[in-house]
């Protein structure tokens, strides 16, 4: 985490942290305003440095520029495969690959997030599942 915090202090004068995963549990009435206000945060971020699945979804659907951390589990790998065609979404396997990565996300533009990609995946899956009901 400190290697981490040095690289990130050398490109960016602001540092936000936050944990979706830890805190109190979210209300089913509340669902939708904390989506909201999680997606705000990460449309205002200019990068997001993760190792959750979910933040590394948020990148995703924002257009915000991301690095996924590998971790414990296979999750973010296999995840990241089906957004490698969406340039701001970089996975690494360790720290010392960070830097790199936040010089080309932050001297490229990136087209805008499209959701064409995940639409045809879900037909297929829907056809699928039908099949097996008949």
């Amino acid at each position: 985490m400190e290697q981490l915090e040095k690289i990130a202090e050398k490109y960016f004068s602001k540092i936000d942290y936050k944990d979706i995963a830890r805190g109190a549990p979210i209300l089913a009435k509340d669902r939708e305003q904390k989506l909201d206000e999680m997606f705000s945060r990460c449309r205002h971020a200019q990068l997001i440095i993760t190792d959750r699945l979910h933040g590394m979804i948020f990148a995703a659907i924002t257009s915000t520029p991301c690095i996924a951390l590998g971790n414990y589990n296979h999750k973010i790998k296999s995840c990241s495969e089906t957004l490698e065609h969406l340039g701001y979404i970089k996975y690494v396997d360790n720290v010392e690959e960070i830097e790199e990565n936040i010089k080309y996300l932050m001297s490229n533009e990136f087209e805008k997030y499209d959701n064409k990609f995940a639409i045809e995946q879900f037909k297929q899956i829907k056809e699928e599942a039908i099949k097996l009901v008949k």
